[in-house]
């Protein structure tokens, strides 16, 4: 049976898909969450993958160090789209985490 899961994933197919039941789970490393920012841009407000999936709407976010502080950012602006959550998480990465020099380079 799970090989016949993979097959379809493999396909490029996906039949009977429930959002509802996905999950972010965000590993540590700053350079991995900082690219879980944009990873999850596409994934919660666009189309992705081959055959343009569309968003997913999990039911939880979590994380370990500072994936916690991504997963606690997105949890903390529920009440907003994920759209405007993810542009502050964003902002917050921009403007107090990023090192300077590397977001301005001379």
């Amino acid at each position: 049976m799970a090989l016949e899961q993979s097959d379809s994933a493999i396909d490029g197919e996906r039949h009977d898909w429930d959002s509802s039941q996905d999950a972010f789970v965000l590993t540590g490393s700053t350079a991995n969450a900082a690219y879980e920012v944009g990873v999850m841009k596409r994934l919660l407000t666009g189309t992705w993958g081959k055959a343009n999936y569309p968003p997913i709407n999990p039911y939880c976010f979590a994380g370990t160090s500072v994936g916690a502080l991504n997963a606690a950012a997105m949890v903390a602006n529920a009440d907003l789209e994920f759209e405007e959550a993810l542009d502050r998480l964003e902002r917050i990465w921009l403007d107090r985490i990023a090192v300077p020099s590397a977001t301005n380079p001379s």
